[in-house]
């Protein structure tokens, strides 16, 4: 089984910043570029839904640098929706640091610009109005689509966003959840007065009112492999919630068992890195808001367990643990569970 016990640090730094003449021009510059941001027509062609899919699988192996490379090196003059919603991160955060002197006008500016590809709440009630959402469901299908969501198979178009609105995601969904539920002990959910925690079996949501900080991490599938994706929001005065950068830190503990070690196979860069820090802390350096950690492939075996029927099929489990130095004291547990298979 493998054991995960992460945090992240604030999403920005209190420490004072000389500004100088060069960091105000290049300030006037990204505000002026904010709001006016064109992407590629360019739609990628497939020939049939296995070779999109057979991509897909290539892609996914890959790092986010690399699959920037790879979109240099094949296709560049293609932006693909991934690279839209990175582009829009990083204009809010800009926004959300430099919101002192910025004006709304500025942040609608931000908004109508990524309107057509990306979904933002429009309920002027709510304060996530800033924050945009993709519209597509399966994360492996925002690197293939361009900036509509179209994709060519077969020689027709396909558009592959099938998300409508932001309150059709789940971390509105859960977010809006968390500030109605009636809390029950039993349900996995603990409340004082600054922490709220929901745990699931595929998420966990951790929210701090007091420091305004929420985090939000979520299993992600393709068929035997499993990802955890991670993201850090914090609520600014004027833009209200907003999805922003954060350093994540992770200390593994491998605890092999031949019940684990036959369901479940973990990566070899994390192999790598226990065996030569057993003691210390993976740290992946600031990375944006739904940044992907691959843990390991998950796979069917036979089991002999006189705690359950005598045969019986299960596949691989993984369970960690996460914290933020915004949500202390208080951690989120939950953990990865395929089907159990009873075969008679």
């Amino acid at each position: 089984m493998l054991f995960l016990v992460g945090g992240f640090t604030a999403c920005n730094s209190n420490e004072e910043q000389v500004v100088t003449q060069s960091d105000n021009e290049e300030f006037v510059r990204t505000l002026s570029e904010i709001g006016t941001r064109s992407f590629s027509e360019e739609i990628l062609s497939f020939a049939s839904n296995e070779e999109m899919e057979e991509t897909i699988s290539v892609l996914l192996n890959m790092t986010d640098e690399e699959i920037t490379q790879w979109y240099a090196a094949n296709h560049p003059d293609f932006v693909s929706m991934w690279q839209v919603y990175q582009t829009a991160l990083d204009d809010a955060e800009f926004l959300g640091e430099s919101e002192e002197i910025i004006s709304m006008e500025d942040a609608d500016r931000f908004k109508a610009n990524y309107a057509d590809y990306l979904l933002f709440n429009d309920d002027i009630t709510d304060d996530m109005l800033y924050c945009p959402f993709l519209p597509i469901s399966r994360d492996a299908y925002v690197y293939l689509a361009n900036k509509n969501g179209d994709v060519i198979i077969a020689g027709e178009v396909v558009n592959l966003k099938d998300v409508k609105s932001v309150q059709e995601t789940m971390f509105y969904q859960v977010d809006k959840e968390a500030q109605l539920l009636e809390l029950s002990s039993t349900r996995g959910e603990i409340n004082d007065s600054n922490h709220q925690i929901i745990t699931r079996e595929h998420y966990l949501y951790i929210y701090n009112k007091g420091a305004d900080r929420k985090m939000w991490a979520e299993t992600i599938k393709e068929g035997n492999k499993r990802w955890i994706k991670l993201s850090a929001h914090k609520k600014r005065t004027l833009l209200g919630w907003q999805k922003c950068k954060a350093k994540y830190r992770l200390t593994f503990n491998l605890q092999p068992s031949e019940y684990y070690s036959k369901t479940w196979v973990t990566t070899p860069e994390i192999i790598a890195w226990f065996n030569a820090n057993p003691n210390g802390t993976f740290q992946t350096g600031d990375v944006s808001a739904g940044h992907r950690l691959y843990i390991g492939e998950a796979k069917e075996a036979l089991i002999t367990n006189p705690n359950y029927w005598p045969q019986t099929f299960r596949t691989g489990s993984v369970q960690f643990f996460i914290w933020s130095e915004a949500v202390l004291p208080y951690k989120g547990i939950f953990s990865m569970w395929d089907e159990v298979i009873i075969r008679l």
